[in-house]
């Protein structure tokens, strides 16, 4: 066996230790996302196994030279290709686990020396990216191998950090466990002590290790969104997106259990935030990194795609926010024009994720939000499919009556009201109101959802009947549109459907 040198470098531990179907994986992504540099580094690396490269060789088959200039640019190459490892983290969390039967065999074929080196090299990787099952592997076999030669100083090392590592992987499962148990009881209608558990997480925000920092904090973050929705927009909230943006991508080679997406549904709680803003260049350039995110996580071809489902509801959201007031003028489908194509993309998609048949038993609470989505969709894009959308939710509200729609219930019946006032047909929009104050007598909705409902019932009962009344209710919702700061485009736009109906409001927004 060729004498290793002195240093060898964890990227090259890393590229070394991976198999072919796994550094196949790894190198092809590197080409999708056109990562240059890091593809020469892992393609050089991997040309010169089983030797290895001194650092200094490696960094002039990379940049030509050894300089410290050059040094400086190589080291952070190295760091930066671990970094995108990413990719099998997602998809493949165990990929060293193919290096512990080689070891495995080595030994058994006498070849000892080289599995000790390996095993040591898949501790110290195993290490690095946190894939805490290989590093018990790795350390349980150093261990064994310590006491079989009599060196009890090293195996008596060896066992402590074998509990170390075990104990901070169990520490990891508590958590995870601790939020579905809180998700489980929150779905069962019990009551939950919230804050206790925070402080459970809380206290883990520090910690070395950055699986368990990275998870305590998303699921504060997963908490202040589905319990304490009025503190999401708060500074602190804001502050620790940040601070997980940065912990997602400093270490973004760590690795959780497969199945994760916790960068996706953090993405998700990200761009739901107060700062979200579709109309902002650098928020819609998330959101596309978002879309090619899910895009990247292969193991959603085997389930409901939830992170694709969460951009529709994003986009959705805002169009229907910024538009329903429009769809009853003339010239609605120039107002729109620019949006056709991606409101036709959104519904296409929609009807992608509804064609799976097998899904109904694992998910029908997210089918009712697609088909929700769908309905509200078709709506806005307008036209005829303005009739399609709304046999789409009343057919919704139909088949899901015996479940609880709480959480969607008040944005099916502003879809439907602008919907039904948009063709006219004022006396649906009553008979829709009265269902809506029915439905929702005994849960909580979004204030602005029922402002915007009430208003379409005042407008359309002043048209009808041309009484004072109603006019005075509706210039009354426009001023609590108007007072509330985050809703000024809302106010906007309703003045604008009062004005195209020579309806003056009594108070202008700024």
């Amino acid at each position: 066996m060729q004498q290793p040198p002195s240093e060898i470098l964890s990227i090259q531990k890393f590229v070394f230790l991976l198999d072919e179907f796994h550094y196949e994986q790894f190198v092809s992504n590197l080409r999708n996302i056109k990562a240059g540099l890091p593809l020469k580094l892992t393609e050089a690396i991997r040309k010169s196994l089983p030797a290895f490269d001194s650092p200094d060789a490696l960094c002039k088959k990379i940049y030509g030279g050894y300089s410290e200039d050059q040094r400086k640019s190589f080291n952070q190459l190295s760091y930066h290709t671990i970094k995108l490892s990413y990719y099998l983290a997602w998809n493949y969390p165990g990929y060293l686990l193919p290096t512990v039967q080689w070891i495995q065999k080595a030994v058994n074929e006498g070849n000892f020396e080289r599995a000790n080196q390996v095993a040591n090299f898949l501790w110290s990787t195993a290490e690095r990216v946190e894939d805490y099952q290989t590093q018990i592997i790795a350390l349980k076999f150093l261990s064994q191998q310590a006491f079989l030669m009599k060196d009890f100083n090293t195996g008596v090392k060896l066992d402590r950090t074998l509990t170390k590592v075990c104990e901070t992987e169990m520490s990891l499962n508590n958590l995870i466990s601790a939020l579905r148990e809180l998700i489980q009881l929150s779905l069962s209608g019990k009551k939950v002590d919230i804050n206790k558990k925070k402080d459970f997480f809380h206290s883990h925000f520090k910690h070395p290790s950055p699986s368990l920092r990275i998870y305590s904090k998303y699921a504060i973050l997963y908490l202040t969104y589905y319990f304490d929705p009025t503190e999401f927009s708060e500074a602190p909230i804001l502050t620790l997106i940040l601070d997980i943006e940065k912990e997602l991508a400093n270490n973004s080679f760590v690795i959780f259990p497969f199945l994760f997406d916790l960068t996706g549904s953090f993405n998700f709680l990200k761009l739901n935030s107060a700062s979200a803003d579709l109309e902002n260049k650098e928020y819609r350039k998330e959101l596309r990194e978002f879309s090619h995110h899910y895009q990247e996580v292969e193991f959603w071809k085997s389930y409901l795609n939830l992170p694709k489902l969460f951009v529709i509801a994003i986009k959705a959201t805002h169009y229907i926010s910024k538009y329903h007031y429009y769809l009853s003028r003339k010239n609605y489908q120039q107002i729109i024009e620019h949006e056709i194509t991606d409101l036709k993309n959104l519904i296409k998609e929609c009807e992608e994720l509804l064609a799976n048949n097998h899904w109904d038993k694992h998910y029908r609470v997210d089918l009712m939000s697609i088909k929700m989505l769908y309905g509200g969709l078709l709506i806005l894009l307008g036209g005829d499919n303005i009739k399609k959308g709304i046999n789409q939710l009343e057919f919704l509200l139909t088949s899901y009556q015996q479940m609880n729609l709480a959480g969607s219930t008040d944005s099916i019946f502003l879809c439907l009201m602008s919907g039904y006032f948009s063709l006219k047909q004022y006396d649906k929009c009553s008979h829709t109101y009265t269902r809506y104050y029915k439905a929702t007598s005994k849960t909580e909705v979004y204030e602005m959802n029922d402002l915007n409902i009430q208003s379409y019932y005042y407008l359309s009962q002043w048209l009808v009947s041309n009484r004072d009344q109603y006019l005075g209710k509706l210039r009354a919702n426009h001023k609590r549109i108007v007072d509330n700061s985050s809703e000024k485009n809302s106010a906007h736009a309703l003045e604008e459907l009062m004005d195209y109906l020579h309806i003056n409001a009594s108070t202008k927004s700024v």
